[in-house]
C-alpha cells in the first residue's frame, strides 16, 4: 500500500518542529482511525445549519451536586463573502451576576472546515488571528502591551479547534471511531505584568474519540440521540454530545484536576 507523507511545522520562538504523520493515500489509518487535515473530503461543514443557543453552565462537585456559574450564549450563522459559504460562530459567557466575561468569535470555510479567522476578549485579554492564503498574521495582549505576529511562510495547513464541537461535527464521526487532526495554537512565549513578551504559533495534533450514542435530555428539544466525543487536552477531558441537527452541540463537560464544569441546554 502508497503511503503518503504529511508534514506540519510547528514555530516556537525562532524554532522550527516539524512533525511528520504518515497515513495511507485515502488517509484512513485502519478501520477505526483516521487522520485527517484541511482538504480531506472527509471534513466538511455543508451539513452544518445555523444556531442559536443558550447554555446554563454549573459547577459540578464530587457528590454530583450542581453549582450555577452562570450562561453561555452560542450561535452560527452560514455567512456568504466573494460568492463562498463560511461558518461564522459567535460566542459569549457571563457569570452568575449577569457581567459579561468573554466572547470569542472564529470563522471557517464551510466546504472543508478551514481557518479563517479566530478572535477572543476575556477581560484584559484579547487575541486575534486570521489565517491568509500566503500568510498567518496574529495578535495576543493580556494587559496595556500587545505583541503581534506575521509568518510569511506559515506552518502548513491545520483547523483551528477553538471551533471545538463544530469542527468535530464536521468530521463526520462514527461510534467507535478515533480521528487524529493538526490545529493552530497561537500562544504568548513569555508573560509580564504588562502582557506577553512575544506570541508564537504552533501546531499540536488533537485527537477525538467518539464512543456511544447516548440518550439525553436536551432543553427544548426534548429527548435527542447524541454522539458522546471525548478530547484529552493535557490535563483537561472535554465531553461533547452532538447530533446532526442544530444546534449540534447538546451538552459539554470540562473535567480537570480542580473539578468539571457543565454545559447545559
Amino acid at each position: 500500500m502508497r503511503l503518503a507523507k504529511l508534514r506540519y511545522a510547528a514555530v516556537v520562538g525562532a524554532a522550527v518542529l516539524v512533525m511528520d504523520f504518515s497515513t495511507a493515500g485515502n488517509s484512513v489509518l485502519d478501520a477505526q482511525e483516521r487522520l485527517v487535515y484541511p482538504g480531506d473530503s472527509s471534513v466538511t461543514g455543508r451539513n452544518i445549519e445555523s444556531y442559536t443557543n443558550e447554555w446554563q453552565v454549573f459547577r459540578v462537585a464530587s457528590d454530583g451536586g450542581k453549582t450555577p456559574s452562570g450562561r453561555w450564549l452560542d450561535s452560527l450563522d452560514v455567512v456568504e463573502i466573494d460568492d463562498q459559504e463560511h461558518l461564522r460562530r459567535i460566542q459569549r459567557s457571563f457569570g452568575p451576576d449577569g457581567a459579561l466575561r468573554n466572547r470569542q468569535l472564529q470563522m471557517v470555510k464551510r466546504e472543508d472546515m478551514s481557518p479563517l479567522r479566530s478572535h477572543f476578549v476575556a477581560g484584559a485579554a484579547s487575541g486575534h488571528t486570521d489565517y491568509g492564503t500566503d500568510e498567518i498574521a496574529g495578535f495576543m495582549s493580556t494587559g496595556p502591551e500587545s505583541k503581534a505576529l506575521v509568518f510569511s511562510e506559515p506552518p502548513q495547513s491545520a483547523f483551528d479547534f477553538q471551533l471545538a464541537g463544530i469542527l468535530l461535527v464536521g468530521m463526520n464521526l462514527q461510534p467507535g471511531e478515533t480521528v487524529r487532526f493538526p490545529s493552530y495554537d497561537l500562544r504568548p512565549t513569555g508573560m509580564t505584568s504588562a502582557g506577553p513578551t512575544g506570541v508564537s504559533l504552533a501546531v499540536q495534533e488533537v485527537e477525538a474519540v467518539a464512543h456511544e450514542i447516548d440518550r439525553i435530555s436536551a432543553g427544548y428539544l426534548g429527548e435527542v440521540d447524541a454522539l458522546r466525543v471525548v478530547v484529552v487536552q493535557g490535563r483537561q477531558t472535554l465531553t461533547f454530545w452532538l447530533t446532526e441537527n442544530a444546534p449540534h452541540i447538546v451538552r459539554l463537560t470540562v473535567a480537570t484536576p480542580a473539578g468539571t464544569t457543565v454545559w447545559e441546554m
